[in-house]
C-alpha cells in the first residue's frame, strides 16, 4: 500500500528519532564499560601493590644487604605493576645529585648509560618532598626534562624516599605509553598514592637494615673486646689458682678454695663463648642455632656421663633469626639442661627439634626422679627466668613431671 507524502515524512521522524537513542544508548554503554575498565584496572594496580607490599614484609626476615632487598623490590614492581622501567635512585654523597643504583626494563646500551648517569636535584624537589608526575600533556621544568632525558622514558613518577624526613633517594615508575596495551592500566595521577606507599615502605625497610647493621657492628665489637680482654684475664686467673696448688700442697683449705675459683672461672668462660657466639652477626640464621645447640648438648651432657639423643628436621630454607630469639631459646634450652644435671639424677636425656612454617619448637624429656610441680619446684628462680625469656619472645613454655616419672620441658616460640 502506497504512503503519502505526509506519512513518509512521519516515518522518517520517528526512524530518526529511535536512532538517536540507539546512538545514545550505545554510547552510554560504551562510556559506562570503558569507565568500569579503567576503574578495574585502577583497582588491579592497588591489589598488586599491596600483594608486594605483603610479599616482601613476609621474607624481610631473609635479608640481610639492602642489595638484595632492593632487588627483590624491583623485580616485584617491575613484573606486577605493568611498567616499562622501574628505578631506584640514592643520593650521591654531598646531597646535591641522584644516582640510579638499581632498575629494571632498560636494554643493553641503556644500561651502560644509567651507568654514568647523574642528576642534579632542584631544591624544591628536597624541600617540598613530593611525588613528581610526567605525561605527555606536561609542560616540563628544567628538572623534569633532564630526568625524562636522563632516564630515558617519556612517561612516569618520581617519588622521593624518605629517612627521618630527609631525601635520601628516590623511586622511578616508568612507561613510554601512558598506559599498557595488553593490561590498558594508565599511568596516572591516581598511582601516585600506591607508588608513595612503596617508597615509604622501602625507605621503612632500608632503616630498619640500617639500623640492625649498625647493631651487629657493635656486637662484634663487644664479642671482640670480650674474648680479647675479659677472656683472656680469666685465663690468666685459672692458671695463676693452678700454678698455686704447689704452693699450699700442705693447706687443704687453701687448695679447695683455688679449686672453686679455678672451677667459676672456666663456668665464665664457658658462658662468655656463650655470649660470644649469640652476640657475632655471622651466626644469626636457624642452621647455626640448632647446631650449636646440638654441638653444646652433647658436650655438656657426655661431660656428666648422660646418654643424649638429639632429634631435628633437616632445613629446607636457612631463615635469619634475631638476636634476641636465638640468646632466648639457647639460654632457655640451656637452664633446662643445668637442671637435669643438677638435679634429676637422670641416664637418658632426649630432645626433640620441630618446625612449623612459623614456630619453632622443643621438647626436652630425661628419665630422672621427676618431682611433683604443685608441692616441689626444682627450677626455683630458673623456671622464672626462663619463663620471662619465652614471654619476651612471645612463645609458650610448659613443664610435666611426676615422681618416679622423669620430666618434659616444651618450648614453642614464634620466628
Amino acid at each position: 500500500m502506497n504512503k503519502g507524502p505526509d506519512q513518509i515524512i512521519q516515518l522518517e521522524k520517528e526512524l530518526a528519532y529511535y536512532k538517536k537513542q540507539v546512538d545514545m544508548l550505545s554510547g552510554s554503554v560504551l562510556s559506562n564499560q570503558y569507565a568500569f575498565t579503567q576503574l578495574s584496572n585502577v583497582c588491579r594496580k592497588y591489589i598488586n601493590g599491596f600483594h608486594i607490599i605483603a610479599a616482601i614484609q613476609r621474607s624481610f626476615s631473609f635479608y640481610s644487604r639492602k642489595d638484595e632487598l632492593y632487588e627483590q623490590f624491583l623485580e616485584n614492581i617491575f613484573s606486577q605493576m605493568f611498567l616499562d622501567r622501574v628505578v631506584l635512585l640514592e643520593m650521591a654523597p654531598g646531597g646535591k645529585e641522584l644516582k640510579p643504583v638499581l632498575w629494571k626494563g632498560f636494554n643493553s646500551d641503556e644500561n651502560f648509560k644509567l651507568t654514568n648517569t647523574s642528576l642534579e636535584i632542584p631544591e624544591e624537589f628536597v624541600q617540598e618532598k613530593k611525588s613528581i608526575f610526567v605525561n605527555g600533556d606536561t609542560i616540563l621544568s628544567p628538572f623534569e626534562t633532564l630526568v625524562k632525558n636522563s632516564l630515558l622514558t617519556s612517561n612516569f613518577v618520581l617519588t622521593p624516599l624518605l629517612k627521618n624526613q630527609q631525601v635520601w633517594g628516590a623511586l622511578f615508575f616508568g612507561m613510554q605509553d601512558e598506559f599498557n596495551t595488553i593490561s590498558y592500566i594508565p599511568l596516572s595521577v591516581s598511582n601516585i598514592n600506591m607508588f608513595e606507599s612503596l617508597a615509604g615502605m622501602i625507605s621503612a625497610m632500608t632503616q630498619q637494615l640500617e639500623q640492625r647493621e649498625v647493631m651487629e657492628k657493635e656486637r662484634n665489637r663487644i664479642a671482640r673486646d670480650m674474648h680479647d680482654d675479659i677472656g683472656a684475664e680469666l685465663s690468666k686467673i685459672s692458671i695463676t689458682c693452678e700454678h698455686l696448688k704447689s704452693h699450699f700442697a700442705g693447706r687443704p683449705d687453701i687448695i679447695k678454695d683455688l679449686a672453686i675459683i679455678k672451677e667459676s672461672t672456666g663456668s665464665i668462660v664457658n658462658n662468655i663463648g656463650n655470649i660470644i657466639w649469640a652476640l657475632n652477626p655471622i651466626n644469626n640464621t636457624l642452621d647455626s642455632l640448632l647446631g650449636y645447640l646440638r654441638e653444646y648438648t652433647f658436650e655438656y651432657l657426655e661431660m656428666h656421663r648422660l646418654s643424649v639423643l638429639f632429634n631435628m628436621p633437616e632445613l629446607k630454607e636457612n631463615r635469619i633469626i634475631s638476636h634476641e630469639l636465638r640468646t632466648h631459646f639457647f639460654m632457655v634450652v640451656k637452664e633446662i639442661l643445668h637442671n637435669i644435671v643438677k638435679h634429676a639424677g637422670a641416664q637418658n636425656v632426649e630432645i626433640i627439634i620441630s618446625l612449623s612454617p612459623n614456630r619453632l619448637c622443643c621438647s626436652v624429656k630425661d628419665d630422672g626422679s621427676g618431682f611433683l610441680i604443685t608441692r616441689d619446684n626444682r627450677f626455683g628462680n630458673g623456671l622464672r627466668n626462663m619463663k620471662q625469656r619465652i614471654t619476651e619472645t612471645g612463645g609458650i613454655l610448659t613443664i610435666g613431671s611426676a615422681p618416679g616419672k622423669g620430666t618434659t620441658v616444651e618450648l614453642e616460640i614464634p620466628f
